[in-house]
């Protein structure tokens, strides 16, 4: 087995802010299908969601994994993307990039705290999902706290 390509540079803008990039290059044999949401943000409720009004959090985000689980039998667009005409299939990782939680701004709200948040999270998404990867494990589920998430 050939092992994939590596290329790590570290860029530096005036000697404050730098940033490492780890790049890897991989030519595989079939697309890999994966997931990343963001912004779920528990103890809120949206405004609008499917023709109701002042919807919890936890409905909205219940229906995504549910949206998410449904992904391995979705046919592609037959247009010229990457797979065109074909299934999703297995999923082989999910990520959510942040903000589960939502912090208190400057305005008088009553956000629920950060805790309760993260137990909603676990209960109408994490153990909701019931994806699987192309070798038949459980898709792993990989989570970033985001600002939201390290202020409240």
């Amino acid at each position: 087995m050939k092992l994939p390509a590596l290329d790590f540079r570290v860029r530096c803008s005036a000697g404050v802010f730098c940033v490492a990039v780890l790049a890897l290059q991989v030519v595989a044999a079939t697309p890999v299908s994966f997931v990343v949401t963001s912004d779920l943000h528990y103890g809120l409720n949206r405004s609008q969601f499917r023709g109701a009004a002042n919807v919890a959090a936890v409905e909205v985000n219940a229906a995504l994994a549910d949206a998410i689980n449904a992904l391995p039998r979705v046919t592609l667009p037959a247009d010229d993307g990457v797979a065109a005409g074909q299934v999703v299939g297995a999923v082989e990782f999910v990520a959510v990039t942040g903000d589960i939680a939502n912090r208190q701004e400057a305005v008088p709200l009553r956000i629920q705290p950060a805790a309760a948040s993260w137990a909603q999270f676990e209960q109408s998404f994490a153990q909701r999902l019931s994806l699987r990867t192309s070798s038949g494990a459980v898709t792993p589920l990989m989570v970033v706290p985001g600002n939201h998430d390290l202020s409240n």
